[in-house]
């Protein structure tokens, strides 16, 4: 990301912005992840094979891990940079991160952005599969007002 623009008040806005729909993006996960634990899951369809299954919860939770992974990693990173970042640590003196864990944090944030690209990837794939091959109604059933158990 920081590669992207030159030094001044654009980067600063880029990185800024950057910053502000990492944090968006965490409440949604966070909020998703608590609408997700107080609602029943919808019934796979009848015939759906146990590996299909099994590699659609798998990739659930793999799209629920990187999405509060990657601004997680995201939020993290700049602590590592000690204290001139005033805007997260107000207090000069408050402890950081240790410094080395900076640039291993700002990678991690980077492969796990591109995890979740294709993760997000597979699964948008995965749907129009179901919806154009397999015409078995999963599709339909991720749109809001869907029942649980409807096919």
């Amino acid at each position: 990301m920081e590669d992207l623009l030159p030094r001044g008040p654009a980067r600063q806005a880029g990185l800024d912005w950057h910053a502000g729909l990492g944090a968006l993006v965490m409440g949604l996960s966070m909020l998703r992840l608590l609408w997700r634990a107080a609602n029943l899951r919808p019934v796979d369809p009848p015939g759906t094979p146990a590996w299909q299954a099994r590699a659609a919860h798998l990739a659930h939770g793999a799209l629920y891990a990187t999405t509060l992974a990657v601004p997680l990693t995201g939020i993290l990173e700049p602590l590592g940079a000690g204290p001139s970042l005033r805007a997260l640590r107000p207090d000069p003196h408050a402890r950081s991160l240790h410094p080395a864990l900076r640039p291993l944090l700002g990678e991690a944030h980077e492969l796990l952005a591109h995890l979740l690209l294709l993760v997000v990837a597979a699964h948008v794939a995965a749907a129009l599969w179901h919806h154009l091959v397999l015409r078995d109604g999963v599709l339909r059933r991720m749109l809001p007002g869907e029942k649980p158990g409807r096919g």
